[in-house]
């Protein structure tokens, strides 16, 4: 579904004012005056050169929708209902960023109801990081602040690394950290991927937590345009996802199937699809795949079968997009890792660890070096020769 989205005026005040009352109504508030200043002072309240009042309308003309911000907090955000499930809200929270952004704004505040969980996944989408902190005002006991904070440094590379929050992909977000813009992807691990971003900020390191579910291109493409407006143009995209649940093919079933073949190529396709303009956009941009040490090889898997199709797919994709940019500074490769220290299947007979995180970003810093220019559509095996 289109909507048109536009600067709000004062033409617009009883609709503007209509769908506030309904966004106050369904969390089970009534107005307050002091609360609700700014909604009485509309459209004067939000102007200025980083203050903005956006209409969404539906292509029917219905009004859909309604966001505002002042002074660097987004404020009044509310799609109706019936308009949900096409993501209004996260546009309309984008155009806010935009505007403000570009009147000079550089750090962002939402206030959002502890009862309003929609919103609250919004904002996490538009790459907002729960506080946990509490409004001083009484009367927002009930409310939590989020906050998000452009790079201080735009002219470092921007990395984005999906599947970020837990094992590798958490170790390689703190590996770039130190020298690089990085972005990650989660999707259910907020706990691991807060934890994560304070714990690099103490370190003096920019991260960026944004929840993105890697199987919908829609809110892929969503976060490539969130990255390129907020942290600058992608110039290593490092695709790290992918559900192994252990189940034989005997016993899986077809969600499961679904999900691991969704979560390794199908994301990696989603990957590409929406960052490749920005990683074109570079003299030398690199996409790296992590795959898994069986790719390539066509035997009989009896667990998590969908899961090494998707993994051998990577490879597939990989090496296409490498023709297709062969005369260009990008390159596109897999690094497919052995058996790592969290992996599910060390339980198994004759598994064990036989590779380090720290050894795979050894080998991706490879990748990323002026030496490896050359080196595109290769799947790079790190394993010490296990399962080869």
């Amino acid at each position: 579904m289109e909507f048109e989205i536009r600067p709000a005026v004062a033409a617009d005040g009883a609709v503007v004012d209509r769908l506030f009352e309904e966004h106050l109504a369904s969390l089970g508030y009534q107005p307050d005056a002091e609360l609700d200043a700014d909604m009485a002072e509309f459209p004067r309240a939000y102007s200025g050169a980083s203050g903005r009042f956006l209409l969404a309308l539906a292509p029917d003309g219905q009004p859909a929708g309604i966001s505002g911000i002042r002074e660097g907090e987004i404020r009044r955000v509310y799609v109706r209902p019936a308009f949900r499930g096409h993501g209004l809200a996260r546009q309309l929270v984008l155009r806010l960023i935009e505007a403000a952004i570009a009147g000079g704004a550089r750090q962002f505040q939402a206030i959002i109801s502890r009862r309003n969980d929609y919103m609250r996944a919004v904002f996490q989408a538009c790459g907002f990081l729960p506080t946990g902190l509490t409004p001083d005002h009484l009367k927002m006991r009930d409310c939590e602040i989020l906050l998000l904070t452009p790079p201080p440094d735009p002219t470092r590379p921007v990395v984005v690394i999906t599947g970020g929050s837990r094992g590798l992909g958490r170790h390689l977000v703190g590996h770039f950290a130190s020298r690089c813009n990085v972005v990650f992807g989660w999707w259910n691990s907020e706990e691991a991927a807060v934890e994560l971003a304070r714990e690099q900020a103490a370190l003096g390191h920019w991260v960026w937590p944004v929840r993105c579910d890697a199987r919908d291109g829609n809110r892929v493409a969503f976060l490539a345009a969130l990255v390129n407006r907020v942290a600058g143009p992608c110039q290593t995209l490092i695709n790290n996802t992918g559900t192994f649940s252990l189940k034989s093919l005997a016993e899986v079933d077809p969600a499961t199937w679904q999900e691991e073949l969704d979560t390794t190529v199908t994301a990696g396709f989603h990957a590409w699809r929406a960052f490749a303009k920005q990683l074109q956009s570079h003299h030398r941009s690199r996409a790296i795949f992590i795959g898994d040490a069986a790719a390539e090889q066509l035997r009989a898997r009896r667990h998590s079968t969908a899961y090494y199709i998707g993994k051998h797919g990577l490879v597939l994709l990989a090496r296409t997009i490498a023709n297709e940019n062969q005369q260009t500074g990008l390159t596109c490769n897999v690094v497919s890792p052995g058996v790592l220290p969290n992996s599910l299947d060390l339980d198994q007979p004759g598994i064990k660890a036989n590779v380090e995180f720290e050894e795979i970003a050894g080998v991706i810093d490879f990748l990323l070096s002026p030496a490896a220019d050359a080196v595109s559509g290769s799947n790079l095996i790190a394993s010490r020769g296990w399962n080869v």
